[in-house]
């Protein structure tokens, strides 16, 4: 299980509570935290997305203007081949973002019915990526191909 602790970082702990493993980042301001067998990906208030390898080292960063104003509600969820998808509240969009970091693109705006999306779930089984707007109480599924 993966911990916030804004005092120490990122940990890695079982289900007794000790600590495995620490990754050494400021978190301060961490918003929004996801794993995949490889990575741990997380945003901050900031708008920016991290994604760091299991030794805690930074493979890539993403920022995109469009989440500077979604800066304190950027969620994040991933699918089957570990690209990522992000929520901008406040500006009504949904990048994906490869998992090398390398690609992006924005699959849906406010034109497409996004309001205030306040959470986004890729279901694996499914393969559908759930979003729900919080200005209208709408939810919506989708199959996305990235």
């Amino acid at each position: 299980m993966f911990v916030v602790s804004y005092d120490e970082g990122i940990n890695v702990v079982d289900l007794s509570g000790c600590i495995i493993k620490k990754f050494t980042v400021d978190v301060e301001n961490t918003f929004d935290i996801v794993t995949t067998s490889e990575n741990v990906i997380y945003t901050e208030t900031s708008g920016n997305i991290f994604c760091l390898d299991t030794s805690g080292s930074q493979i890539w960063k993403f920022s995109s203007s469009k989440l500077l104003h979604s800066s304190s509600s950027a969620r994040i969820t991933t699918d089957e081949g570990d690209n990522v998808y992000v929520v901008g509240e406040q500006s009504n969009v949904l990048i994906a973002v490869s998992k090398d970091g390398m690609t992006q693109k924005v699959l849906l705006t406010e034109q497409d019915g996004l309001k205030e999306p306040k959470a986004v779930y890729y279901s694996k089984e499914h393969k559908l990526l759930l979003i729900c707007n919080k200005q209208n109480g709408h939810v919506a599924l989708y199959d996305v191909r990235f």
